[in-house]
């Protein structure tokens, strides 16, 4: 009898591992590992798996919660997928085209070669952008193209924005027209911890953009790793 239960309860056993089987392919595999992991915790009694990745970029050392990353490759890059505002990670939400509450932020320094202001000063050359800043929006200096720099240039149809500050380039902005075939968005470039961070988001938050910097530069420290 002994031995008849036993097999009895071995193919109960079997009966739940294949129904659970068939339940995992349907859910995000970042809400499978945390299910794991808490199954693990349950079943061992040890702490639960520590689902976190480790980036080095520049001066940043971090220890990303798996459900912000949306892309990067190696310790040298990576990308993160918020909502916004609320910064709750979104890596599972992303679609083609992106929602407008969607915070894309990049952190890579290959890109660090070639300083913030050189980098604008040969974005704005590209556009076909006059020197001097035409006038502010939302707080930024515009650089629209120059029909007469322009003559015989490519015409990228790009907005060209900067964060002036103390006469010193501290954010690039580039910007998709409005009126573009596909929803507009927009590009934000600058340096934070020796790092060069990108934000994307779309066109009609670009009135968010200063917000959007400081609240991602503050989830970033908030993945600092401390020896952990």
């Amino acid at each position: 009898m002994g031995a008849v239960a036993a097999a009895e309860d071995r193919a109960a056993h079997a009966g739940e591992m294949n129904d659970a089987r068939a339940y995992l392919p349907h859910r995000p595999l970042a809400a499978i590992l945390v299910a794991v992991a808490a199954m693990l915790a349950a079943s061992t009694g040890v702490s639960a798996l520590d689902l976190r990745r480790a980036e080095n970029v520049g001066g940043l050392h971090l220890r990303v919660p798996i459900e912000y990353l949306a892309g990067g490759h190696d310790d040298e890059e990576f990308l993160l997928a918020v909502r916004w505002p609320s910064m709750m990670p979104a890596a599972n939400e992303v679609s083609s085209p992106p929602s407008q509450d969607i915070l894309f932020i990049g952190g890579d320094e290959d890109q660090l070669a070639l300083a913030l202001p050189a980098r604008f000063e040969t974005m704005r050359r590209y556009i076909g952008a006059a020197p001097k800043a035409a006038g502010e929006r939302f707080g930024l200096q515009l650089f629209p193209r120059d029909a007469a720099l322009s003559q015989g240039h490519y015409d990228p149809h790009l907005d060209l924005f900067a964060h002036v500050e103390g006469g010193e380039v501290r954010s690039i902005i580039i910007c998709d027209p409005d009126g573009s075939e596909l929803p507009p968005n927009c590009h934000d470039e600058l340096v934070f911890q020796h790092a060069h961070i990108t934000l994307g988001f779309a066109k009609p938050r670009l009135a968010e953009w200063q917000a959007m910097e400081i609240r991602s530069q503050q989830l970033l420290l908030s993945f600092e790793s401390k020896g952990d």
